[in-house]
C-alpha cells in the first residue's frame, strides 16, 4: 500500500501514520462494521484505508488504536465521530466533528469472536 502525504490547513507537511483502526456506522437502517488503517491524520480529518471497502458517505464513528500506553500502563484508544467524505471504496476521508481518548482493555482490537462475547461500535 502506498502512503499518503497531504498539508493540512495551515500549510504544515504531515507524514503518513499508520495505525489499526474499527469502524462502525448505520446507513439505511443496516450497521456496517469494518476495520483498516489510518494513511494521515490532522487536527480535523483522518485519511482511512479499509480492504472491506468503505461504506457511502455519511456519519461514522472511528476507533484508533493508539500506539502509546497512559502511564506507560494503559492501552489507549483515539474514538472520533466524523463524516465520511466521497472515497473510493477503499480509501476514503474522515471529518471530524469531535474526537476523546479511551482507556481499553487488553484484548480491544482482537476479533470478538475469538473472545466468545458480542461486539458492538455503535452506540
Amino acid at each position: 500500500m502506498q502512503s499518503v502525504r497531504v498539508r493540512n490547513r495551515q500549510g504544515g507537511r504531515q507524514r503518513p501514520v499508520e495505525m489499526e483502526l474499527r469502524f462502525s456506522c448505520r446507513r439505511e437502517g443496516v450497521d456496517h462494521l469494518g476495520a483498516g488503517l489510518t494513511r494521515h491524520l490532522t487536527d480535523t480529518e483522518v485519511r482511512i484505508e479499509s480492504d472491506q471497502g468503505l461504506p457511502v458517505p455519511g456519519g461514522i464513528e472511528l476507533r484508533i488504536k493508539w500506539p502509546f500506553l497512559l502511564q506507560s500502563a494503559c492501552p489507549l484508544e483515539l474514538v472520533i465521530q466524523g463524516w465520511l467524505g466521497e472515497s473510493d471504496c477503499e480509501q476514503g476521508v474522515v471529518s471530524i466533528r469531535s474526537y476523546e481518548f479511551r482507556t481499553c482493555g487488553e484484548h480491544s482490537f482482537e476479533p470478538a469472536d475469538a473472545r466468545g462475547v458480542a461486539c458492538d461500535l455503535i452506540g
